[in-house]
């Protein structure tokens, strides 16, 4: 909707360069998580999925893998879909439940293709592209040695993608097209697709027409011992910056609790 994609506007608008997202981590997300689990007090647990929560006055209980924890306060940050599918006792509000599902994922896929060098510098191109065909949004991705280049391929483009024997090899062949080199240098590709995978059932979260006003302020707010982070959670919808600003209010809402 306009209205959701101005409240995100508003954080982009003095940025200089015309790029949307020029910010990065300088050795990447995973480096940033781990040094942030590094000062998590108590125990971590991975790959366990969540399949049922009871929050009661007191404690929250969640059960995972055939094991239970108990825990003071819950912060969920999964999708509003994937939330959705979790049995929670007692029942979430009418109006959350109506706001966690009325926040659709797009259809996303991410792939990252990797070259032997940066061919791009020798064009003087920036790795920057935007285009209608299969190659919908590419960037430069690289760090240190390593010469990537990131596509987003969304919407009906990304099903026609998913139907195809070899994605990675249909996106170098349009790449090739306008860049000869990218196939010489080509090394290897990878790709995720959002929609295929059960635990998210898609990308970045969008805003419907009447969302902001509808359900904004219901997706956001605490029930009981129960606290929702994440983007979907935050004015910055579908970025890396939202994911933080939602954990600076839970961390308050905590705080004050």
């Amino acid at each position: 909707s306009l209205l959701g994609w101005l409240c995100g506007y508003e954080f982009y608008r003095e940025r200089g360069g015309g790029e949307g997202s020029p910010l990065r981590f300088p050795q990447g997300a995973q480096v940033f998580l781990e040094k942030l689990l590094q000062r998590v007090k108590g125990e971590k647990h991975f790959s366990f999925l969540v399949d049922r929560i009871h929050h009661g006055p007191y404690d929250v209980t969640v059960w995972a893998g055939g094991q239970s924890v108990v825990v003071d306060r819950l912060v969920l940050t999964a999708p509003g879909q994937a939330l959705l599918g979790i049995e929670i006792e007692p029942p979430l509000s009418d109006a959350k439940e109506l706001a966690l599902g009325a926040l659709p994922l797009g259809r996303t896929i991410k792939v990252s293709l990797e070259f032997s060098k940066p061919f791009w510098n020798e064009n003087g191109w920036s790795g920057r592209y935007l285009s209608d065909g299969l190659l919908q949004q590419c960037w430069n991705g690289s760090r240190g040695e390593c010469h990537v280049l990131l596509v987003y391929v969304n919407g009906d483009t990304a099903s026609r993608l998913r139907s195809m024997s070899d994605p990675v090899d249909a996106l170098l062949n349009e790449l090739s097209a306008e860049f000869p080199k990218a196939r010489e240098c080509f090394v290897k590709g990878a790709l995720h697709d959002w929609v295929g995978d059960p635990l998210a059932g898609g990308g970045f979260p969008h805003v419907q027409p009447g969302d902001v006003l509808e359900h904004w302020e219901d997706r956001i707010r605490s029930e009981g011992r129960l606290h929702f982070a994440g983007d979907a959670t935050s004015t910055l919808i579908g970025y890396m910056e939202g994911a933080l600003e939602s954990a600076e209010r839970v961390a308050q809402e905590i705080g004050k609790a």
